[in-house]
C-alpha cells in the first residue's frame, strides 16, 4: 500500500521535471509548503507502515489537510504582515525529522536484531558441531 504514494511523489516529479513551467514569485512560498507537507506525509506513512499501522486513507488525508492548514496560515501571515509560514515550514520540518529518526531508530533496530540471530545460529550450529 505504501508503494502507491511513492509512485506517485515520483510521477509529480518526473512530470515537474518534464514540463518545467515557469512559478510565480508569489506562490513559491507556497509551493514550498505543499512540497513539506508532502514530505511530512510520505514519512509519516513509511514509520506508520514499519510500525504495522498504515492507513492509506490518513497518508492522503495527512497530506491535504497539512498541506491546507499550511498555506492558509501562510496566507494569514501576508494579511496581516507576519511571516507565518515561518511556522508552518519549523513545525512539517520537525515533523519529518521526528519520523526520519524514528525510521533510522527502527532500521537500526531491525539490523542489530537480525545480526544477533545470525550470531544465535551460527553459535547453535557451532555447538552442534563440538558435541
Amino acid at each position: 500500500m505504501i508503494l502507491l504514494p511513492i509512485l506517485a511523489i515520483l510521477l509529480g516529479i518526473l512530470l515537474g521535471r518534464m514540463f518545467q513551467a515557469p512559478l510565480p514569485a508569489e506562490a513559491a512560498g507556497y509551493v514550498g509548503l505543499v512540497v513539506l507537507a508532502g514530505l511530512d506525509a510520505l514519512l509519516g506513512g513509511l514509520r506508520g507502515a514499519t510500525e504495522g499501522r498504515f492507513s492509506s486513507s490518513i497518508l492522503l488525508s495527512g497530506l491535504v489537510i497539512n498541506g491546507l492548514i499550511a498555506c492558509a496560515l501562510a496566507w494569514m501571515g501576508e494579511r496581516i504582515g507576519l511571516n507565518l509560514y515561518l511556522v508552518s515550514a519549523f513545525v512539517l520540518g520537525w515533523r519529518i525529522f521526528t519520523n526520519a529518526s524514528l525510521l533510522r531508530r527502527h532500521a537500526l533496530s531491525t539490523w542489530r536484531d537480525e545480526q544477533a540471530r545470525k550470531r544465535a545460529r551460527k553459535e547453535g550450529e557451532a555447538e552442534k558441531r563440538g558435541a
